[in-house]
Parts: structure tokens; C-alpha cells; sequence
């Protein structure tokens, strides 16, 4: 929708069993103009409404959007639903992927299995071990890879969860930086929206489409130094933000890619 012109929303009404109420917004209403009268043509076959909306108007229109604020009960189109951990966690094919580096960089987490709690000393792979199978374990169908076990038939038919920065894991580093993708990753560093994070302290949490095929997801747990993902074990908390930047393991920016492409929107 424009938003530098005022809009109005409407309401189309019509009947199956019970009344349907379909909230819409038309932008670029000029001003003095009544507003439009509208109809709906409907037809039902095998218990699908389609419904064609019949505006007469005598000015331009630039947009038209149904149900923008969700008020309708209905199944929500996948274009409409930003990507994050736990849209790629309920993938019908999902691959969780190790790197092959980092068993001689090392640190330090909390090992709870221990009573009382207390620290231990871990490699990065040894970290990221223990994650996927955190993961295979609660998602049935979930299979384990290390990056240069990934083939390119496994990249264009499946989710992905790779963990560990690209100078570990080859396949993030092939996955993430696609122009549009809202992130950047490299060795040491990495970027949101635009925007650089190259402390040691910084870790992230981003999940984008595939873009090799997009009926499938890919999310990106990575730090830019072995300290900075010592709360690997927290990332399931933050399941629904398309994106989490930490620092020292607390959240510092967070957000949803906005989506365009809903088929309700013209």
C-alpha cells in the first residue's frame, strides 16, 4: 500500500452457512470522491468459496489488500510468513549441518548435566554437536551432515540448519550471501540489513529462504569468535524473530523480514 496516501478500509460481506466478512484497504482515494460501491460474484465448488470482488471507480486505484490485519480464520499463504528457526524446524526435509573445523578452537559453558552446575571446557564442534542433536532428537525425519557431506541435490530439496561461521562450515558460507537476503557473513564478522557486526562478542541467529528453492528455509547460527555462542543451548527461545544479533549471549537487535507477497495484496 502506498502509505503517502490516505487509505480506506472496507468490508465485503457474503454468505455460505454463516456470514463472511473479508476487511479490505483501498489506497489513493482521492479526496471528494464517495466511496465505492462493491459486490462480490461468488461460487462454491467442492466447499471452496471463490470470490470475485466487482469495484466500479472512477479514479486509480494503486493497491488493493484483503484482509490486512488477519482477521479472517483462514490458512496463511507461505508468502506471507517471514522465514525464522521455527518455520525451518518444521520442514518436511530438514538437514542439520556440522562444519568440519573448529575442534581445536575451544571454550567455555555451563554444563548442566553436572550437580551442581559448573563449567567446562569445549570445542566449537563439540558445541555444535551437541546442538544437533538437541535438534534430531525433538524433530522426527531431521539427519545430521557435516558441510562436506552436503551435496548440491541436497541443497535444492531441503531445509537447512547450519551451524558455525563460514570459516568452519562451507555451506553457510554458500547459502547466506544472497543479494536480498538481509545478511552477509564472513570469517570474522557479519551483517543485518546493512549493518556491520564485527565484535568477538557477537553471535547470530538468522533464517532466510532457501535460495536455491524457495519452498524451503535456511537458518544460520553462527559467532564471530568460539566465546560468543557459549549460550548455543538459549536459540530456541528466540523460534519466531527472522533474525537475533547477540552480544556476550544477550539479544541486542532482533526483527521479522517484512514479506510482500501475499496473494491478497494487488
Amino acid at each position: 500500500i502506498n502509505t503517502s496516501a490516505e487509505s480506506y478500509c472496507y468490508g465485503i460481506q457474503f454468505d455460505m452457512d454463516e456470514s463472511v466478512a473479508i476487511p479490505q484497504v483501498l489506497s489513493e482515494h482521492p479526496e471528494g470522491h464517495p466511496m465505492p460501491f462493491m459486490t462480490v460474484e461468488k461460487k462454491i465448488s467442492d466447499g471452496v468459496i471463490e470470490a470475485k470482488i466487482i469495484a466500479i471507480l472512477d479514479y486509480e486505484v494503486v493497491s488493493v489488500e484483503l484482509d490486512p490485519e488477519y482477521q479472517i480464520f483462514r490458512k496463511v499463504h507461505r508468502e506471507e510468513i517471514p522465514p525464522s528457526l521455527n518455520v525451518t524446524l518444521n520442514a518436511e526435509k530438514l538437514f542439520v549441518v556440522l562444519p568440519s573445523g573448529g575442534e581445536n578452537d575451544k571454550l567455555e559453558i555451563m554444563d548442566y548435566s553436572s550437580m551442581p552446575p559448573k563449567m567446562k571446557e569445549i570445542s566449537v564442534r563439540e558445541l555444535y554437536a551437541e546442538l544437533a542433536d538437541a535438534i534430531v532428537s525433538s524433530i522426527e525425519g531431521a539427519v545430521v551432515k557435516t558441510d562436506t557431506d552436503v551435496t548440491p541435490e541436497d541443497i535444492e530439496s531441503s531445509s537447512f540448519i547450519c551451524l558455525g561461521a563460514p570459516r568452519y562450515n562451507s555451506v553457510a558460507m554458500s547459502l547466506a550471501n544472497d543479494p536480498g537476503s538481509g545478511i552477509e557473513l564472513f570469517d570474522d564478522r557479519f551483517s543485518v540489513n546493512g549493518v556491520e557486526y564485527p565484535g568477538e562478542g557477537n553471535a547470530l541467529l538468522a533464517s532466510i529462504r532457501n535460495p536455491l528453492n524457495d519452498k524451503y528455509d535456511v537458518a544460520f547460527y553462527l559467532g564471530n569468535s568460539p566465546s560468543a555462542v557459549f549460550k548455543a543451548s538459549l536459540i530456541f527461545f528466540y523460534g519466531w524473530d527472522s533474525y537475533v544479533v547477540y552480544e556476550s549471549g544477550n539479544p541486542v537487535a532482533r526483527g521479522e523480514w517484512e514479506m510482500g507477497g501475499s496473494p491478497l495484496f494487488i
